[in-house]
């Protein structure tokens, strides 16, 4: 009975390698048949862009290594998405998903498919920083760089996670007035930066327009405490400012007439403009008749002096 144990555990052990080694070569099989894939998609595409990033990111090697670490974390399934996205929407795929191929393509496949082209270009223009933040953030770095091109990736690696609330819902124009003092919001301490960001999730219309008209406030430690302790001010439909301590102050209320005329200022100016225009008409009309009239005066006076100077010759 031992004898039989004894000669088992080797068998075993040898099945168990052989078995190994034949799961690694049906895996390594499965990756070259899908690197050719990819490659040969690239060149299918026939566009020199294709090419250069494919070199650019390390040709073939590259790819192999994405797809290897792919089937790695996530099995055959996970390689093959890899290589059916890099293949659709070009090898910035790769380079997004180096950093995890698991994470990126979890986020890729939430991301709306409207989305999805706009979010590899990003990818394309920041490979190595996408990448970071989409291991980070997931599908949310995806949707930010998608809805703000050029800026979402820079908002989001300054303002973090507490920022991506936020910037998720701005508008585009709203976003480059943030960028513009993102970097300063990224500067200030930790309690200071929640609170300012609570503000702008609160406000952002008016925050930020305050923001980049006063960017000083960031670089202020007392005009950033004053701005924070007048928040209050913020609420309501008035609109708001800065005084020369920092503080948010309301602007003065306009006046009854102003009030009353303020909606309707346009078409009060168009009718102001109209009579601007009738008079100009009737003034020039009225110069143009009294001019002519001048010359014919001056005409018929003329003409009675030559006649009467014949008259006179003749007598």
């Amino acid at each position: 009975m031992q004898l039989r144990r004894l000669t088992f555990l080797p068998l075993f052990t040898l099945s168990f390698i052989f078995l190994s080694l034949d799961t690694a070569a049906q895996e390594g099989a499965i990756i070259r048949k899908l690197v050719t894939e990819v490659v040969e998609r690239v060149a299918k595409k026939g566009a020199k862009e294709s090419a250069e990033e494919l070199a650019r990111i390390g040709g073939e090697k590259a790819v192999k290594e994405v797809l290897e670490k792919a089937a790695k974390e996530g099995g055959e399934e996970l390689a093959q998405k890899v290589a059916k996205y890099a293949g659709k929407y070009g090898v910035a795929v790769l380079s997004g998903a180096e950093r995890s191929p698991q994470k990126f393509i979890l986020a890729f496949e939430k991301l709306p498919t409207a989305m999805r082209t706009t979010a590899i270009q990003a990818v394309r223009r920041e490979p190595q920083l996408m990448a970071e933040l989409v291991e980070k953030f997931g599908v949310d770095a995806l949707s930010i760089a998608a809805k703000h091109p050029g800026i979402g990736g820079k908002l989001l690696r300054e303002l973090g996670e507490e920022g991506a609330v936020i910037v998720k819902k701005l508008s585009t124009d709203q976003a480059i007035q943030l960028s513009k003092v993102s970097h300063n919001i990224a500067l200030l301490t930790k309690s200071q930066r929640k609170e300012l960001l609570d503000l702008i999730k609160r406000f952002p219309e008016k925050v930020i327009v305050l923001l980049e008209k006063n960017p000083t406030v960031l670089k202020t430690g007392a005009f950033l405490t004053a701005f924070l302790a007048s928040k209050d001010q913020l609420l309501g439909d008035n609109e708001v400012m800065l005084n020369e301590d920092g503080e948010i102050v309301a602007v003065p209320e306009a006046g009854l007439l102003e009030r009353l005329l303020r909606p309707h200022m346009g078409w009060l100016l168009g009718i102001v403009g109209f009579v601007f225009i009738c008079w100009a008409v009737i003034k020039l009309w009225a110069s143009y008749h009294i001019s002519q009239a001048k010359v014919a005066s001056a005409s018929a006076s003329a003409k009675n002096g030559f006649q009467k100077a014949q008259q006179d010759r003749n007598r």
